[in-house]
C-alpha cells in the first residue's frame, strides 16, 4: 500500500508540473508541445526549426490508400508518375507502398500520450505531404484520417472513399466515387466537379459546400454548426440537416429533397425537385424559380416566401410568420384553402378576414395556414387553356 501511495503521489506531482508548464507556456507565448506519456513529460520545441524538405520520393504503383496523420497538411495531386514530396518537423512521415496499398503514417506522439501545445496566438507547425499519381488513376479504397491539418484530393476514381479531418479543412475536386463518406470535426468542406453513387457527409463546426456534383443515388448531409451551400448539383435523393446554420440551394435537380433546420434560413433558387419536405424550427424559407411536384413546408418561427411552378400537393404552414405564395399556374388549376388565426388572407388582391376555401376538382392543391401572420396568394393571370396552348407551342 505505501508503494502504491508513493506511485500515485509521483504521478500527481508530474501532472501538476505538466499543468504548470501549460499555464506558463500559454502566458509567455511559447510554441512548444508537451507530451504526457509512458516516458514521462516530453517537451518538443518547433518554433525556431526549419522544415526538412525531401522531394522526388519514388513510389510504386498503388490502387489503395491507407493513411493516418496527426499534424500534417496532405494533398493528393494528379501528375504523370507515382511519387511524393514531404516537408516535416521532427520525425519524418512514413510513406510506403506494399501490396498495391499506399501507407502514410505521421505522428508526434507514441501510444498513450497526450499532446498539449503551449502557445498564445501562434499556430503549431504542421508537416506537409504531397502525393502524386497519374491523372484518372483507378483506386479500390481510399481511407485517410487527419487529426490536425487540411486534406485535399483531385483527379482520380475510387470505389470506396472515407476521409476524416478532426481539425482542418477538406477539399475534393474532379473525383469519381461509388461510395463516399466524409467527416469533419472543425473545418470547412468543399466538394466540386465530382460524381458519386452515394454520399454521407458530416461537419460539426464549419461550412459545407458543393458545386457541380452529381449523385446517382442518395446523398446525406449533416451539419451541426455551419452553413450548407449547393450550386449546380444533381441528386437522386437528397437529405440535409443543419442544427445551427443557413442552407442555400441553387440550380438543384433532385427527385427527392428533405431538409431540416434547427436555427437558420433556407433559400432555394432556380431548382427542380420532386417530393420535397422542409422543416425549419427558427428561420425563414424562401424560394424563387422553384418547380416542384409535391411540397410540404413546416416552419415553427419564421416566414415563408414561395415563388415558382407548384404542381401536385402543396402544404405550407408557419406557427409564427407570414406566408407569401406566387405560382406560375392559373387559379383554375388549383383547389385552395387558406387560413390564419391572427392575420389577414389575400388571394389575387381580394382580402378575406380569417381565411378562404376555393373548391375545385383540379389535380393541384394548395393548403396554406399560419398561427400568427398574414397570407398572400397570387395565381398566374393565364387560364388553363392558355397555359396548355403555350406548352404545346
Amino acid at each position: 500500500m505505501p508503494k502504491t501511495r508513493k506511485i500515485l503521489t509521483v504521478a500527481g506531482i508530474l501532472a501538476a508540473a505538466g499543468a504548470l508548464l501549460a499555464v506558463t507556456g500559454f502566458f509567455t507565448g511559447a510554441k512548444s508541445m508537451v507530451s504526457f506519456g509512458e516516458n514521462g513529460i516530453t517537451i518538443a520545441d518547433y518554433s525556431g526549426q526549419a522544415a526538412t524538405v525531401q522531394k522526388g520520393i519514388k513510389l510504386d504503383h498503388f490502387t489503395s490508400v491507407d493513411g493516418e496523420v496527426d499534424y500534417a497538411n496532405v494533398s493528393f495531386v494528379p501528375s504523370d508518375h507515382f511519387g511524393a514530396d514531404v516537408a516535416y518537423y521532427g520525425k519524418k512521415p512514413e510513406i510506403t507502398v506494399s501490396g498495391g496499398t499506399l501507407k502514410i503514417t505521421q505522428t508526434r506522439k507514441t501510444w498513450g500520450e497526450i499532446n498539449l501545445f503551449l502557445r498564445a496566438g501562434n499556430t503549431p507547425k504542421v508537416d506537409t505531404i504531397t502525393v502524386y499519381y497519374p491523372e484518372g488513376t483507378q483506386m479500390d479504397c481510399f481511407n485517410m484520417t487527419d487529426e490536425n491539418g487540411s486534406l485535399s484530393a483531385t483527379g482520380f476514381h475510387v470505389r470506396n472513399m472515407a476521409v476524416t479531418c478532426q481539425y482542418g479543412g477538406l477539399e475534393l475536386k474532379n473525383l469519381g466515387a461509388e461510395h463516399l463518406k466524409a467527416t469533419l470535426g472543425n473545418g470547412n468542406m468543399k466538394i466540386s466537379d465530382s460524381t458519386a453513387g452515394d454520399v454521407q457527409v458530416k461537419n460539426s463546426y464549419g461550412s459545407t459546400s458543393f458545386s457541380s456534383v452529381q449523385i446517382s443515388e442518395k446523398m446525406t448531409v449533416s451539419a451541426s454548426n455551419g452553413s450548407v451551400n449547393m450550386d449546380g448539383c444533381k441528386v437522386q435523393s437528397l437529405s440535409i440537416s443543419d442544427n445551427y446554420g443557413s442552407v442555400s440551394l441553387s440550380s438543384l435537380s433532385a427527385e427527392n429533397l428533405n431538409t431540416s433546420l434547427g436555427d437558420g434560413n433556407l433559400e432555394i433558387t432556380d431548382s427542380e425537385t420532386g417530393n420535397t419536405q422542409v422543416k425549419n424550427s427558427y428561420g425563414s424559407v424562401k424560394t424563387s424559380g422553384l418547380s416542384t411536384s409535391s411540397l410540404n413546408i413546416q416552419c415553427g418561427n419564421g416566414s415563408i416566401s414561395l415563388k415558382g411552378r407548384l404542381t401536385g400537393k402543396t402544404v405550407l404552414h408557419s406557427d409564427y410568420g407570414s406566408i407569401l405564395v406566387q405560382t406560375s399556374l392559373p387559379k383554375d388549376q388549383y383547389g385552395c384553402d387558406c387560413s390564419t388565426d391572427y392575420g389577414k388572407v389575400t388571394v389575387d388582391g381580394r382580402q378575406y378576414r380569417r381565411g378562404v376555401s376555393i373548391l375545385s376538382d383540379a389535380k393541384n392543391s394548395l393548403s396554406v395556414s399560419t398561427g400568427n401572420g398574414d397570407i398572400a396568394v397570387t395565381f398566374s393571370a393565364k387560364t388553363a387553356e392558355n397555359s396548355q396552348a403555350e406548352r404545346k407551342a
